[in-house]
């Protein structure tokens, strides 16, 4: 949860703890919006360009390991090209693999889960043609949805409003370290990455 003020370019985070712990950078035309929202008073806007995002830096709380979590957010999307919703990575030509979320990456308009345990390949979940992270249901355009990515012990869901898109992908591995690198809401983290560039979140 972000508590920003429209236009402002960094804000702190809702920690649950009472005290912020991560601050939120804003990069290029990517706006805190009170025109369009579903939770609160407002919404994180991202243009029709490909090249707005969200930037947190480097922590160890991106480290998730074997560590059961939720990963939720809602969206609206206006646009059936490829969406990013989130990734940790570095502006560099080298793509950093962890946990990653996207849409219509391969030409389904469906949702994509990505893990990696290696850091250098999506050897846990992969939502490429014919993988085991892509969801079974077409997302409708210009309405709220709720994603959920949630790991039980060793078992990985993905739910779409309420309802399992992603049914179970088991595997012992933990999740590559995110420690060394920033976390992107909106974009992956390599030069030239896909980005979410036409909606709210």
């Amino acid at each position: 949860h972000m508590d920003g003020t429209d236009g402002a370019t960094s804000f702190p985070d809702s920690s649950w703890t009472g005290a912020p712990r991560h601050t939120i950078t804003a990069v290029n035309d990517v706006t805190n919006t009170r025109a369009v929202r579903k939770i609160g008073d407002s919404s994180i806007a991202f243009d029709t360009g490909a090249d707005d995002y969200l930037s947190i830096p480097a922590s160890s709380d991106w480290a998730f390991g074997t560590d059961p979590l939720t990963i939720e957010l809602w969206f609206y999307l206006d646009d059936t090209g490829r969406q990013y919703f989130f990734g940790p990575g570095t502006d560099t030509s080298t793509h950093y693999y962890g946990i990653g979320l996207d849409y219509n990456s391969v030409g389904t308009n469906k949702l994509g889960l990505w893990v990696s345990s290696d850091g250098s390949s999506w050897d846990v979940i992969d939502a490429d043609s014919g993988g085991n992270g892509i969801g079974s249901t077409t997302v409708t355009q210009d309405a709220w949805h709720h994603v959920a990515v949630v790991r039980d012990g060793d078992d990985w869901d993905l739910y779409l409003d309420g309802t399992a898109d992603i049914t179970t992908v088991t595997d012992t591995a933990s999740v590559a370290t995110g420690a060394a690198t920033i976390f992107n809401i909106g974009r992956s983290g390599y030069t030239g990455g896909a980005f979410y560039n036409s909606g709210y979140m």
